[in-house]
C-alpha cells in the first residue's frame, strides 16, 4: 500500500499546496514532511497552534497563508 500511495503522489500534475497544523494528532508532521520531500515542487505550510483542521482552528491565519499561493497559482 505504501508503494501505491507513493506512486499516486508522484502522478499528481496540478500545483499543490499542503497545509498542516503542527499539532495534528491524526497525521504526524514528519509523515507530511516525508511525503512533500517526494515532491519538491509542492509547497508545505505548517501552522503553529493548530491541529488536524487548521482551516477551522485558525481561519484568518489559514486564509492569509493560502490566499497568496492561490493567487500565484491560479490558472488563467
Amino acid at each position: 500500500k505504501r508503494q501505491q500511495f507513493i506512486a499516486t503522489v508522484r502522478k499528481v500534475e496540478a500545483p499543490t499546496l499542503v497545509v498542516q497544523g503542527i499539532g495534528d494528532r491524526l497525521i504526524a508532521p514528519a509523515v507530511v514532511e516525508a511525503v512533500c520531500e517526494l515532491r519538491p515542487d509542492w509547497e508545505l505550510i505548517q501552522m503553529d497552534d493548530t491541529g488536524h483542521t487548521p482551516q477551522l482552528d485558525a481561519p484568518v491565519r489559514f486564509l492569509e497563508s493560502v490566499r497568496p499561493w492561490i493567487e500565484a497559482n491560479a490558472a488563467g
